[in-house]
């Protein structure tokens, strides 16, 4: 009888040993498994960032400048009559083009709504410029771009600019900030040259 006792003791042992020697089959599945969106081929928001106010408006600054930069220079390569107006408008619906995507990606990562139009301002100023005579067009125009510009500049560097942090919204305004610079530099001189022939006729 103890022998037999003994026996059905070693039995159990050496199936608990088994047992716990098996691979676990629902911790590994709980590894192996992806996020739902990650599994989809979305970008999950990334943990660790802190958007604060003032990044969600700068974003929607910055993205409702965007918008109007591309509105009123298609329309100045429909309505300008200087060649120079023309290609100034072209190289800020590239610029723009590109400003637009690099920050679409980042609000799609941290999850940051983008506003659904350019806002009662920019929409304004597009609206004067679709009534301006051929005449006046251009003077409008580069007038327009660089009050628009002297507001993109500050806004960018308050961005840039901020203490101590360091987002890819911040590295986005440092990347962006010396292109509008341009922009602006470039707009003021071409305003001087449209004044002046202006003033000679």
């Amino acid at each position: 009888m103890r022998t037999i006792a003994l026996a059905a003791v070693a039995a159990l042992m050496l199936s608990g040993t088994a047992l716990a020697q098996q691979p676990n089959q629902g911790s590994q599945n709980n590894d192996l498994k992806l996020p739902d969106n990650a599994a989809a081929g979305g970008a999950p928001a990334q943990a660790g960032i802190i958007v604060s106010e003032a990044d969600k408006t700068f974003v929607t600054k910055a993205a409702q400048g965007n918008m109007a930069e591309l509105a009123t220079s298609k329309l100045a390569l429909e309505k300008a009559q200087n060649p120079e107006v023309k290609k100034f408008a072209q190289q800020m619906i590239d610029d723009h083009t590109k400003a637009t995507e690099n920050l679409t990606k980042i609000t799609q990562r941290y999850d940051i709504d983008l506003p659904g139009s350019m806002g009662e301002k920019h929409q304004g100023m597009l609206d004067k410029l679709k009534n301006a005579s051929a005449r006046d067009f251009d003077r409008e125009y580069v007038t327009g771009q660089v009050d628009a510009h002297k507001e993109q500049v500050g806004l960018f560097q308050a961005q840039a600019d901020q203490p101590g942090k360091e987002t890819p919204l911040n590295a986005f305004a440092k990347e962006t900030l010396p292109k509008l610079q341009a922009h602006l530099d470039h707009v003021t001189q071409l305003q001087s040259r449209i004044t002046e022939t202006a003033s000679s006729r």
